[in-house]
């Protein structure tokens, strides 16, 4: 994406999260750089819009509807909003809403601690499968992955 785009694309995330109409916008390609630009802006938005595209990715919503952009995804969103999206997930199949301000805590617990946000996805995703329970060696990769910086598991935006 251009760089004005980003900008200009940052500065409707921004108004769109300040006036609450952020969940009404779909994820386009480019929001993650957007995303950026507003980390090294610290703007006071980035919170939200860490959240709504963390929804977007778990929900599979606007460009995230796309294999090759939840790839993507993984390389350019940080372990953080990865792990929201990936708990985000792995609730979603306990058939309890996952909306609202109910679930607010689980991007708290993603931004403060993403290896265990991650850990714990897993661990429901396993659950939640009918799995005898959680492979000890999956939840050591976990950590490794966050560990490094690098991006989560890749199972859970895989198709």
């Amino acid at each position: 994406m251009c760089e004005w785009r980003t900008v200009e694309r940052a500065g409707e995330l921004e108004r769109l999260a300040q006036d609450g109409r952020l969940a009404t916008e779909m994820s386009k390609r480019g929001d993650e750089a957007a995303r950026d630009f507003l980390a090294v802006c610290n703007s006071s938005q980035l919170p939200a819009v860490d959240a709504w595209l963390a929804r977007a990715l778990a929900a599979r919503t606007g460009h995230y509807g796309d294999p090759a952009a939840r790839a993507a995804a993984k390389a350019a969103l940080p372990a953080s909003v990865q792990a929201h999206a990936a708990l985000l997930a792995a609730l979603a199949r306990t058939d309890q809403p996952t909306s609202g301000a109910h679930l607010e805590f689980v991007g708290r617990l993603a931004q403060a601690d993403p290896a265990a946000a991650a850990a714990l996805a897993a661990w429901l995703s396993t659950a939640l499968s009918g799995g005898a329970g959680q492979d000890v060696a999956e939840v050591h990769d976990l950590r490794e992955w966050s560990n490094a910086g690098r991006s989560l598991n890749p199972q859970y935006f895989d198709d």
